[in-house]
């Protein structure tokens, strides 16, 4: 088994230019042409280093995560149309620092991450919570800035060393066996979360138990002095972090979704839907005249509830088209009624359909089907540690 190792850095700057002289400015090669030429032979596994994300085009650093991640680069056409056939590929395991998150630095020019982006490109905030910032222990430095002060020094001196030895291991050991292994931390380490953690998540709890794996194998080999099992624990806390900052174990684009809709009727409850508190079905005369009307709302009053104290919520009637239109524009109308419902937004008649024969305002005898919904009951963030892990008895 050929292991072929390459370690690219490389930066990107906002203008697509490396930040050298004036006199000596030149057109930086996208992530596409560094790989194409670093990264020889083809089928390479090799770890990459990009420094500096936060300098990569915002524009472009979506596209670099899923290029990287898949593995493949772009095929290019030959005189005659076809595909020359030259596209590259590769294995990696690419890490990546930045003063941001992926989707923070796309959301500079408009757009926003997607959830095959962000399992790709795992975002862990380098804080542990200890006070010494990505260190838990200080090992007897007056501060975290010492320690990394002294890391620098001391790698800039000694390096390369255990990588090495760590790869020669691993080529003078059974890969078959170590296969096997692999598999049966994949398993063991999945085997700990709860049941309800989506796809996405697990995914990423894969890449996670390989990186624990490895550093229990560098540990075995007597490469590091680690105790057994630190690694991998090492490995959980990282996880746990990943999913505090994912926002749950659920699908990202489901949290988008419910967070999207949730905004929405923040922002235009009042301005889009036509005040009907009365009971004549009319509407009311003195309210501001409503502009893009996308149904009505209502206020209902409960004297009863919260211990005695009156409280208030608003009920929106939506018709469906504008539902669609305007409330779900961009998004899967379906997929949000399915999730409206699922949290118990939205209401569902007796054959389980989600648009309702409703008498409205000014509409005459004929009922009209809408969609009643109540925004307070969409839940505005998802509880990072739930179904994290499954917990076992003291």
């Amino acid at each position: 088994m050929l292991i072929s190792l390459a370690v690219v850095i490389f930066r990107l700057s906002s203008t697509d230019k490396f930040r050298l002289p004036p006199d000596k400015k030149r057109k930086a090669p996208r992530a596409s042409i560094i790989l194409r030429r670093l990264l020889l032979p083809r089928n390479v596994p090799a770890p990459v280093g990009i420094r500096c994300r936060s300098q990569c085009d915002p524009r472009i650093v979506g596209d670099v995560a899923y290029m990287l991640g898949n593995g493949t680069g772009k095929a290019r056409a030959n005189d005659r149309g076809g595909v020359r056939g030259n596209a590259f590929e590769w294995r990696l395991v690419f890490l990546s620092t930045g003063e941001r998150t992926l989707d923070q630095q796309m959301a500079e020019v408009g757009k926003k991450a997607k959830a095959g982006q962000e399992v790709r490109l795992l975002a862990i905030l380098s804080d542990t919570g200890s006070g010494a910032g990505i260190f838990d222990e200080l090992h007897g430095f007056a501060s975290g800035a010492a320690l990394s002060r002294y890391m620098v020094e001391k790698a800039a001196l000694f390096h390369g060393v255990a990588l090495y030895t760590f790869i020669r291991e691993l080529c003078a050991s059974n890969l078959e066996k170590l296969a096997i292994q692999i598999r049966r931390e994949l398993v063991n380490f999945a085997a700990e979360l709860s049941d309800d953690v989506s796809g996405q998540v697990r995914r990423a709890a894969e890449k996670f138990a390989l990186v624990g794996f490895a550093r229990e194998q560098a540990s075995t080999a007597g490469i590091t002095d680690w105790p057994k099992g630190m690694a991998m624990e090492a490995a959980k806390s990282c996880f746990s972090a990943w999913i505090s900052a994912h926002g749950g174990v659920g699908n990202l684009e489901d949290r988008q979704t419910l967070a999207a809709l949730r905004l929405f009727f923040d922002l235009y409850g009042e301005s889009h839907f036509t005040r009907w508190d009365r009971e004549d079905f009319t509407a009311d005369d003195h309210t501001v005249r409503t502009l893009k009307r996308c149904g009505y709302r209502k206020t209902l009053r409960d004297s009863n509830a919260l211990e005695g104290q009156a409280c208030s919520e608003t009920v929106y009637y939506v018709y469906p088209a504008t539902f669609k239109a305007e409330v779900c524009k961009g998004l899967s109308d379906r997929k949000a009624k399915q999730l409206l419902a699922a949290c118990g937004a939205l209401e569902r008649d007796a054959n389980g359909k989600y648009s309702i024969p409703t008498r409205l305002p000014n509409s005459g005898r004929n009922p009209e089907r809408v969609l009643i919904i109540r925004p307070h009951l969409i839940p505005i963030e998802d509880d990072g540690e739930k179904g994290l892990v499954k917990r076992k008895a003291a």
